[in-house]
């Protein structure tokens, strides 16, 4: 037998397979060739393997170089973003830390939140019901007392804190001492003969007086008048109040009857604490009994029931006073020169 040979085309083309040749026998004539298969059915019988061609080694050393730069650029862009996002986030943290810095040194347009300190309590103190301040702030109020002159009507005002102007000047006049006038007033003719004036009251020391109980300035006006039982008019000229009538006076036996029973101070204010009733002996004057107390309409008409006696010599030390009777209670606050009144209100 001879040599086998390598068939190495198919049809006169690479078919990817190895085939045989018929071998051939030494004096013998040549078999005939069996006609090539196609390839089609080679392929769907024996599976195809894929040619690899070695890398040329100038191929191969330009792949590596690619994918050593390949890995470079990646090493440096990784760099790159972990430095980036390390730098923004520091900037983050750092705007958060200047806010609160910012807000620490009170440099933030938000306004720092604050609690208000309490006040201090101020420290209250008795006072003797004999101390002269005392006695003196309860005696300059004691006009209010009269019914005559409307000073009743100062308990209702005053616990609305609506006090009028009349009634404060009402209450300063009843603190003046009259003095021979500075005008000359004819205010009539008795028996044919011309009567005048001759006691007036100052216009100064009556914004004095004002100025001391209240602390208010005033001014007066021609049309000032005080509606007493005696009317005074205003004179401009002169600054002085003079009577404008004949014959005024009388006795009026209606009054409030007060009693001091205690009094306090502090840095600022003295407070006077007092007992009333009004006393109407026979009734009338809007109290249809002999003693009253205050009502909510601001008259001393609500009648007490079960007082036998017509006057009472002690407010505070009758049995069950604290019952039967009105309590009030004076503020005076410290202006800087005198305790002038504040408010009144009930206890």
């Amino acid at each position: 037998m001879g040599e086998l040979e390598e068939k190495k085309t198919v049809a006169g083309q690479d078919s990817g397979l190895p085939t045989l040749d018929m071998p051939q026998l030494d004096n013998m004539t040549a078999i005939q060739e069996m006609p090539p298969q196609p390839v089609e059915d080679v392929a769907e019988s024996v599976p195809i393997a894929p040619e690899t061609e070695p890398l040329h080694p100038q191929k191969k050393k330009e792949r590596l170089i690619a994918l050593a730069v390949a890995l470079i650029l990646g090493a440096v862009g990784g760099v790159t973003w972990f430095v980036i996002a390390n730098s923004e986030a520091g900037g983050e943290q750092e705007e958060v830390l200047s806010e609160d810095d910012a807000d620490k040194d009170g440099d933030s347009d938000k306004e720092p939140e604050f609690e208000p300190e309490p006040k201090p309590e101020l420290k209250i103190v008795e006072l003797s019901l004999d101390n002269e301040i005392v006695q003196t702030l309860f005696s300059e109020f004691n006009p209010i007392t009269g019914s005559a002159t409307g000073g009743t009507a100062f308990y209702a005002q005053a616990l609305h804190n609506n006090l009028s102007r009349k009634k404060i000047m009402e209450i300063a006049f009843f603190n003046l001492t009259s003095s021979t006038c500075v005008g000359d007033y004819e205010i009539g003719l008795v028996n044919g003969e011309t009567w005048k004036v001759t006691e007036c009251y100052s216009g100064a020391e009556m914004r004095q007086e004002i100025k001391r109980l209240f602390g208010l300035d005033y001014t007066f006006t021609k049309d000032d008048m005080l509606p007493q039982i005696c009317p005074h008019g205003y004179d401009e000229q002169n600054d002085e109040f003079h009577t404008t009538t004949i014959g005024c006076g009388g006795w009026f036996p209606a009054h409030v009857q007060r009693e001091l029973y205690k009094a306090e101070k502090d840095e600022k204010r003295i407070y006077l604490y007092e007992m009333a009733v009004y006393v109407s002996p026979g009734g009338g004057a809007g109290c249809d009994g002999t003693f009253c107390r205050l009502g909510d309409n601001g008259l001393w008409s609500i009648v007490i029931d079960g007082l036998s006696s017509e006057s009472i010599p002690s407010l505070i030390s009758y049995p069950g006073a604290d019952e039967i009777f009105d309590k009030f209670k004076w503020t005076f606050v410290w202006d800087g020169e005198n305790y002038v009144f504040e408010a009144l209100e009930r206890v």
